[in-house]
């Protein structure tokens, strides 16, 4: 692995071989290549100046705060940032247009100053707002909308949301399908069902899922027989109803208690639960 300080004295010797002239061009390229972390720093130097609060230990710690919620969400609770990274996302877009016009008079202003102290070759003349730019910067802020909002509507309809659900959700979720299934169809009337969300895939924008729902009836002699097996291995088994209800596809395809006879598609609404579509089909049970 290269030793950054022996790296940074061979530099510094080469630079004392440089002309002046050589010498004026590396410090300006050198300003140049970093001319973002230079305005950052001013920036937080300016701002710690005029404000005390500025780099108080309140600010810090709101700082590690930050980052801890970002670690948290991904780590403990296993979602990803999306509620973090929309907001990010259009304040880029939003943002983008403005920040290329101040770029560009940032620029404009610097280059002549540094053609005159010999640290550049152009004037930069060329910097010059024009209808093309501003026409092109339109176009580039219209196309990245269009990928955000596409590639948005594409992630919602192919990927299900149902990987994500926490325990109380997922059991929540398949006993308000459980009861869908029983007030709106008469097929398994007779029966003890149980419903398994299969997918569940969130329309963009529309405030709608539609849910993928796998139909099971419950043997309840079999049942009773495995719990009582189930607390004779283990005293602190959870095993029980409300256990399965909780399932997900894999767990209810291995459970011998449940028997699969049906496949519904419901479609709610967010916000109030309410039905706005449902179709229901039987399936042969596996032998």
């Amino acid at each position: 692995m290269a030793n950054p300080v022996a790296n940074l004295r061979r530099s510094a010797d080469e630079f004392k071989t440089l002309s002046p002239k050589d010498k004026r061009r590396r410090i300006a390229d050198g300003i140049l290549n970093n001319a973002l972390y230079i305005l950052m720093l001013i920036f937080v130097i300016y701002t710690a100046t005029q404000k005390e609060q500025f780099l108080t230990a309140s600010s810090l710690a709101n700082l590690v705060t930050q980052v801890a919620a970002y670690l948290y969400y991904q780590m403990v609770m296993g979602k990803s940032y999306v509620m973090f990274q929309i907001p990010q996302i259009a304040k880029n877009l939003f943002m983008f247009p403005i920040e290329s016009v101040l770029l560009t008079i940032f620029l404009s202003i610097l280059a002549p100053v540094l053609y005159r102290n010999g640290m550049i070759y152009d004037k930069g003349e060329g910097l010059k707002i024009r209808g093309k730019q501003i026409a092109l910067l339109v176009v580039l802020f219209a196309i990245g909308v269009a990928s955000v909002v596409g590639y948005l509507y594409y992630y919602y309809s192919t990927n299900s949301i149902s990987k994500d659900f926490t325990d109380e959700e997922r059991y929540t979720v398949n006993c308000t399908m459980t009861d869908h299934v029983d007030d709106r169809t008469d097929l398994w009337q007779d029966e003890n069902t149980v419903c398994i969300v299969e997918s569940a895939h969130k329309k963009f924008f529309e405030g709608e899922t539609t849910y993928n729902v796998l139909v099971y009836t419950l043997d309840k002699e079999a049942l009773d027989a495995k719990i009582a097996q189930a607390q004779a291995e283990d005293p602190d088994s959870t095993y029980g109803l409300a256990e399965i209800h909780g399932y997900s596809k894999t767990p209810a395809s291995k459970d011998d208690v449940l028997t699969l006879v049906g496949k519904a598609t419901i479609v709610c609404k967010d916000k109030t639960g309410q039905v706005l579509s449902f179709a229901v089909s039987e399936v042969e049970p596996a032998e």
